[in-house]
C-alpha cells in the first residue's frame, strides 16, 4: 500500500480552510447573514422559513390513523387542516403554563388572534402599526349592504334649464343617498351619504358601531368592492363577498331598502313633514326596526339590537316622541323679553350630539338643533287659538322654504342655504 502523501496547507490569516471547516469569524458572519435573510423572508411569509413552516404545519394539521384487522400491514389515515393562523397550542401551553388540552380548547373556536406579529430576530424594520382588527368590536352575523338613492322629483328638468346643472340632493344636510346594512335577523344600519364616494365613511360608521362582521355581501358596484372600501375591509379582517350580476333577489339589503322607503313615505305623509327630512326619518326608522321584537326564529324573543350586540335594548330616547311631533323646548340663551319656551318639531334622536336623550328639533327658521329639555304640548296649548295660529305660521314658513311631503321645494337646497340656517 503506497505511502500517503502529506497535504501542504498555506499558513496565515488568508489561508483557505479545508472543505467542511470554517473559521469562527466566518461562522459569525454567516449566522448574521442568515438572520438578516430570515428576517426578510419572515416579513414576506412564515412559510419561507423551514423551522417556522414545520412548526406551523404541525400545529395546523391533525393526523388520525386506524388499523385494519383484516390487513394489518395497511394503515388508514386522515389529514385535516385548521384555518386558524397564529400561535400553536404547544407554544400557548408553554407561555401560559397550562395543559395542552386546555390550550387546544382555547384555540379551537374559543378565541381569535386577528393581529399576528412577525418574529424578526434582528429587528431590521418596524412592525406594522395597523391594529384596526383589534380596535373594532366583532360580530358573528354576516352583513348585506346596498345603496339607497333619493332623487329630486318633478323639478330636475326645470332646475337644470334655469341653472345649467342638476340638483345634487334633496336633503337639508346635502345627502343624496344612504348606505343600508342588514343582517339575517333584520338588524339595520342606516348611514346617509352626500355621494357614493363616501362609502368608506359609512363602512367605518358600521365598524365603530355594532362592529366588524365576518363577511360583507354586496353586488359588484365599484365603490363597494374596490378602492378604499376593499383596503379598509382587509385591514379590519373583513371579507367582501360579491354577488353574481343579475341576482339582486339574493341581497337582503334590497328588500330592506324597499321596506325602508315605504316606511319613510308613510311617516312623511302621516305627519305632513317635508320630504327633505327623509334622512332624519330614515335614521329614526332604523332605530325603531332594531328595537322592535319580531317573530323571527333566530331572535328567540329578543330585539335585533340585543341579538346583535348582546346588550339590553333601551328605548328611553326613542319612545318619548313621534316623528315630526309638536314640542316646546327651553332656550337658556333667550334674552328678555323674548320667550324662553320655543315651539318646534321633533325629528328623532340626535346621535353623537348632546346627551343620549337629546333630540333633533326643527325651528320655524328651518334650523335643526339638538335639544335635551323639551316636552309635549299640553291640552290647553292644543286648543288655544293663539297656539293654533303659531302652528299655522310655523308650517307655512317651513312649507314655503322646504316644500311638503308630496313635493319638493321650488328651488333645490344649496350649500349656501344650509350655511344660512346655522
Amino acid at each position: 500500500m503506497p505511502d500517503q502523501v502529506p497535504v501542504m496547507r498555506p499558513s496565515g490569516e488568508n489561508a483557505e480552510a479545508p472543505s467542511g471547516e470554517l473559521h469562527s469569524g466566518e461562522l459569525r458572519s454567516g449566522e448574521y447573514r442568515n438572520a438578516e435573510v430570515s428576517a426578510v423572508f419572515t416579513g414576506v411569509s412564515r412559510t419561507l422559513i423551514p423551522d417556522t413552516f414545520a412548526q406551523d404545519l404541525m400545529d395546523s394539521v391533525e393526523v388520525e390513523a386506524s388499523f385494519d384487522d383484516e390487513f394489518p400491514d395497511r394503515v388508514i389515515s386522515a389529514v385535516t387542516s385548521s384555518s386558524r393562523r397564529g400561535i400553536g397550542r404547544r407554544d400557548l401551553a408553554a407561555r401560559w403554563n397550562i395543559s395542552e388540552d386546555a390550550s387546544r380548547r382555547t384555540l379551537d373556536g374559543a378565541t381569535t388572534q386577528l393581529c399576528i406579529r412577525t418574529a424578526t430576530p434582528s429587528l431590521s424594520r418596524r412592525y406594522n402599526t395597523n391594529d384596526r382588527m383589534l380596535r373594532y368590536n366583532r360580530t358573528r352575523a354576516d352583513m348585506f349592504m346596498d345603496t339607497m338613492h333619493a332623487s329630486y322629483p318633478n323639478v330636475t328638468s326645470a332646475y337644470k334649464k334655469s341653472f345649467g346643472v342638476k340638483p345634487r340632493s334633496i336633503s337639508t344636510r346635502q345627502n343624496s343617498c344612504a348606505q343600508v346594512f342588514v343582517t339575517e335577523c333584520e338588524y339595520v344600519q342606516f348611514v346617509p351619504m352626500k355621494a357614493r364616494s363616501n362609502m368608506v365613511d359609512a363602512l367605518k360608521s358600521l365598524f365603530k358601531g355594532p362592529g366588524v362582521p365576518p363577511n360583507i355581501i354586496c353586488d359588484g358596484a365599484r365603490e363597494q368592492v374596490g378602492g378604499p372600501v376593499k383596503k379598509l375591509c382587509i385591514q379590519s379582517g373583513c371579507n367582501i363577498k360579491e354577488l353574481e350580476k343579475g341576482t339582486s333577489w339574493s341581497n337582503r339589503a334590497e328588500r330592506s331598502i324597499n321596506a325602508f322607503q315605504e316606511a319613510i313615505r308613510s311617516d312623511l305623509k302621516t305627519s305632513g313633514s317635508p320630504m327633505v327630512y327623509w334622512d332624519y326619518c330614515g335614521e329614526r326608522r332604523a332605530k325603531i326596526v332594531n328595537s322592535t321584537a319580531k317573530d323571527i326564529f333566530q331572535l328567540q324573543g329578543q330585539t335585533p339590537h340585543s341579538h346583535m350586540t348582546g346588550q339590553p335594548t333601551d328605548i328611553s330616547h326613542l319612545c318619548e316622541f313621534a316623528w315630526y311631533e309638536w314640542v316646546y323646548f327651553r332656550d337658556s340663551h333667550s334674552q328678555f323679553p323674548l320667550p324662553s319656551m320655543i315651539l318646534a318639531r321633533c325629528l328623532g334622536p340626535a346621535e353623537s350630539m348632546g346627551t343620549e336623550m337629546s333630540q333633533h328639533v326643527l325651528l320655524a327658521t328651518g334650523t335643526v338643533l339638538p335639544k335635551q329639555s323639551l316636552r309635549h304640548l299640553t291640552p290647553e296649548e292644543w286648543n288655544s287659538p293663539v297656539e293654533k295660529k303659531k302652528r299655522l305660521v310655523f308650517d307655512a314658513a317651513i312649507e314655503k322654504k322646504y316644500g311638503g311631503p308630496a313635493y319638493a321645494p321650488p328651488v333645490p337646497i344649496t350649500v349656501e342655504d344650509v350655511r344660512t340656517q346655522g
